[in-house]
């Protein structure tokens, strides 16, 4: 025997990536097929995506290939964006030209919906103008356009006038009505079909904005009563604002409205 002994196996990761939550065993199996006739030595399926649910119960016949009909050679996992970019920041020591591209990438992602964070912020909206049609007709409309009107991903929607948040909301889906035939979904919130959003949106404009185009479109659920006051001087400036509700850990509007009560908006700075 040896002295020593130094030693390299060879080992490849190989990376599917879907910017929402499909992933599908076939797709998978196929995958592993095509790797085990590539390079040889272990290899690693990393499904990287969006996923809304807990994965770990997901993937059992993957999983079941790997340890038998490829004998380990293969190992799979699945990873949502949000696990990975928090397993890269917290390797120790990384360099800061690379901490500053991590720290980009992390935004990057935020940006493109690919994380969570969405699902902690409200979005606040001067609705003095037309409380009717967030009242009456469960919507949001607001030109399709750049600065004022460009809402970032929101869980809940705010309406807000005369100096407090009246009414708390899911948004259920942005939708962008460019024209009478030109429906774009921006983002959902739920798991609607995308084809009965579009039509919902366009409809939607049809009755309350005829002929004005684009507009965007914020589909909004059952509302709920609150008292989410604004307690600094004059009113909102601007026509949004975003606050950060993670604290309450609410599972629906319903209960963000009831946290919301009597609170300020100094109470969530």
């Amino acid at each position: 025997m040896p002295d020593g002994l130094i030693s390299q196996r060879s080992f490849t990761v190989y990376i599917e990536t879907k910017n929402f939550d499909w992933f599908y065993d076939q797709q998978l199996e196929n995958h592993l097929e095509a790797l085990n006739r590539e390079t040889p030595g272990l290899k690693v399926l990393l499904a990287l995506g969006n996923f809304g649910s807990d994965v770990s119960q997901r993937f059992d016949l993957t999983k079941s290939l790997c340890e038998k009909k490829y004998r380990s050679k293969i190992f799979f996992s699945a990873v949502s964006f949000e696990d990975y970019i928090n397993v890269i920041e917290d390797l120790s020591a990384l360099p800061k030209n690379v901490s500053d591209i991590v720290r980009d990438f992390r935004v990057y992602l935020d940006e493109e919906g690919l994380l969570p964070s969405w699902r902690n912020w409200l979005d606040v909206v001067n609705c003095a103008g037309l409380p009717e049609d967030v009242l009456e007709g469960h919507v949001y409309i607001c030109p399709a356009q750049a600065g004022a009107y460009c809402h970032a991903r929101c869980k809940y929607f705010g309406m807000y006038r005369q100096k407090r948040v009246e009414m708390i909301a899911l948004i259920r889906a942005a939708v962008d009505v460019e024209s009478q035939d030109q429906v774009r979904l921006l983002w959902t919130n739920t798991d609607e079909k995308t084809s009965l959003l579009l039509a919902e949106a366009r409809n939607k404009v049809e009755q309350l904005r005829p002929g004005e185009f684009p507009m965007r479109v914020f589909l909004l659920d059952e509302l709920f009563e609150t008292t989410f006051s604004k307690d600094s001087r004059g009113g909102m400036l601007g026509s949004k604002r975003y606050f950060d509700i993670s604290r309450f850990k609410a599972e629906d509007a319903e209960q963000l409205a009831y946290h919301l009560r009597g609170k300020s908006w100094s109470d969530l700075r």
